[in-house]
């Protein structure tokens, strides 16, 4: 029909859309046999993730979950350790996005819920070293608490979540933001060190 000649011509014509369409057969026969490899590895993979290239895990890949339907792209990183004072583990939810550059650090646990996304080089670790003077320091003893990303939370480019913190469902965070408290529910939140400034769909900012 005319209709979808015109939706063909938009997308580039004929070549351009099978061009396209192959891509994504490329990409489905890809991910499902990565998520085998991965599975062997591991990892639990749950069913229909779509992986951009290969991620990468450090530590013990069985740590690892990715819930089902979600998308990685590729150089996804996760590190678990198995010494100190945790053994770490990561568990993304259902239809979780993480773009370019995304790394997990976690020595005792990370949890991201549900139709959550994170944006290129977002880097969420839920340990650090302590500052004691007169120690260097990697010599110095590593302090953990867990994070909690909740559903439907966004992440803009290049953020950080550090140990401890909470964030409530459906809550924005700003490009750049470093998240070192809780933040709740239904907000945009944005600065270092992050703050909420409004509720999501508010057009007002809050008092700072």
């Amino acid at each position: 029909s005319a209709s979808l000649l015109a939706r063909v011509r938009a997308k580039g014509g004929l070549p351009n859309l099978l061009r396209i369409l192959q891509q994504m057969a490329w990409r489905r026969l890809w991910s499902a046999l990565y998520s085998r490899w991965l599975r062997l590895e591991g990892v639990r993979v749950g069913r229909g993730c779509r992986f951009g290239g290969r991620i990468v895990i450090h530590g013990d890949p069985r740590r690892v979950a990715i819930g089902e339907g979600s998308s990685l792209a590729r150089g996804v990183t996760f590190w678990t350790h198995d010494y100190g004072l945790g053994s770490g583990a990561i568990e993304l939810g259902r239809e979780v996005t993480c773009l370019g550059g995304v790394t997990f650090n976690s020595m005792i646990r990370i949890e991201v819920g549900d139709h959550a996304a994170l944006g290129d080089g977002c880097y969420v670790q839920d340990n650090d070293h302590g500052t004691a003077p007169g120690i260097p320091v990697m010599q110095q003893p590593s302090h953990s608490a867990p994070i909690l990303i909740g559903e439907d939370v966004w992440l803009g480019a290049r953020c950080i979540v550090l140990k401890g913190v909470s964030i409530g469902n459906h809550t924005v965070v700003g490009a750049g933001s470093v998240v070192v408290k809780d933040l709740p529910a239904d907000v945009v939140a944005v600065g270092v060190p992050c703050r909420a400034v409004k509720a999501r769909g508010a057009s007002r900012s809050r008092a700072a």
